[in-house]
């Protein structure tokens, strides 16, 4: 399931040992991953989808994706996969936004592949304007903070 990041800090995060998993993307923006009992609970990577009307750009955003009910990933050995598609008003018009996520998951290391598509319409239905993007990523357990010594 794929819910735009700031929706996301509504969710209850659950009390099961988890570890945090970050990395950046191939456009250099940040991603984080959660695995919890040995499973990818959610994925975040922030991206950009250059449009076809040049100078624009949709983005930055950050997309995060659940591993959970009622629509978790699809999972075949050490692969996963999920996609969802979001409509919303956008400038008296609105948006489609269709995503893919997929990718693997050793258990030391995540790597995998965001295709965005943004279709922005008018309030006529008709096209204005396509943005999209394909981000590849990996991510590796984050280095829990050490105690810093005390100073003498």
């Amino acid at each position: 399931m794929v819910v735009p990041a700031a929706l996301a800090v509504a969710f209850l995060v659950s009390a099961a040992p988890s570890h945090t998993y970050v990395g950046e993307s191939d456009q250099g923006f940040p991603v984080r991953a959660v695995v919890q009992n040995g499973a990818i609970d959610r994925i975040r990577v922030k991206w950009a989808a250059p449009c076809h009307t040049p100078g624009y750009v949709w983005g930055p955003e950050a997309t995060l994706w659940f591993n959970r009910q009622p629509a978790p990933f699809t999972v075949a050995g050490t692969r996963f996969s999920d996609h969802g598609t979001n409509k919303f008003p956008f400038r008296g018009g609105r948006g489609v936004m269709t995503q893919r996520l997929s990718g693997s998951f050793s258990g030391t290391l995540l790597a995998g592949t965001q295709t965005s598509t943004v279709r922005v319409y008018g309030n006529d239905g008709k096209l204005r304007d396509a943005c999209s993007s394909k981000v590849s990523f990996t991510v590796a357990p984050a280095i829990p903070m050490q105690p810093l010594a005390p100073l003498h």
